[in-house]
């Protein structure tokens, strides 16, 4: 059972072991697999009861079959496509300045306040990408503002200032030059196809043998990433991607 990730609990352990004493031709005075017996045989078996470290429906079998068979199936599409070099994109947020959710403060006092604005963290999604070689390529950084209500205002921001106001973008764009990243203005910071747009143009639409040299992307299996559009536009700079398996 535990094989299967069916979690075996004390009382479950006690009746298969009165279970298996019946079919030996115990009786129950005989045998009552109490207290005693149950730490004794976790004892002799190193067994202990443990709390869940991973949910899911597959096993760690599960697992290593599907990472060999992916592994196995991204080799065939380099053959396929004569790729010499493998990218991987990862996404995660990154919170800042993120409020404790402690704080010091009187013995006895029953509630306890910290001014926060309404908010108790501010974050950022980030986009990073390596490469078979071991190359780290800059980060690709999703940043929430607010945007102007003016549509030609919003429209000159995402042609001439990745989506920033002109204040902003006047601390954002040495920023760039300073930790060679690319950041971008969005509404909620979350994901969208536009966004992988340009995540796509920013880390290889400039390549010097674009044309002639495909690579090969892996990235999760998030609908903004698999959109017509970005599998259209990847496809025009030789950017060949490789749904990585959920």
């Amino acid at each position: 059972m535990r094989k299967d990730g069916v979690p075996v609990t004390h009382a479950m352990l006690q009746l298969m072991a009165l279970e298996a004493a019946v079919d030996e031709g115990y009786s129950e005075d005989e045998f009552k697999a109490g207290w005693h017996w149950m730490v004794g045989f976790k004892r002799r078996h190193k067994l202990s009861l443990r709390a869940r470290t991973r949910v899911g429906q597959d096993s760690n079998e599960d697992g290593i079959a599907t990472r060999q068979e992916f592994s196995q199936h991204v080799r065939d599409f380099m053959g396929e496509h004569g790729v010499d070099v493998v990218y991987n994109a990862d996404q995660t947020a990154v919170n800042y300045e993120y409020l404790p959710t402690k704080t010091i403060n009187d013995v006895g006092e029953k509630t306890v306040w910290v001014k926060c604005g309404g908010k108790t963290k501010e974050r950022v999604t980030a986009m990073v990408l390596a490469n078979s070689a071991g190359t780290k390529h800059p980060l690709f950084l999703i940043l929430r503002t607010m945007k102007s209500k003016v549509k030609t205002v919003v429209q000159e921001n995402l042609v001439e200032r990745q989506g920033f106001g002109k204040r902003r973008w006047e601390s954002v764009e040495p920023m760039e030059a300073k930790f060679n990243c690319r950041v971008s203005e969005k509404s909620t910071a979350w994901w969208n196809g536009s966004i992988s747009l340009s995540f796509l143009q920013f880390h290889f639409s400039d390549r010097p043998d674009r044309d002639t040299k495909p690579v090969l992307l892996l990235w999760d299996d998030v609908s903004a990433h698999w959109t017509e559009e970005v599998v259209a536009y990847a496809t025009s700079i030789n950017v060949v991607l490789v749904r990585i398996p959920p």
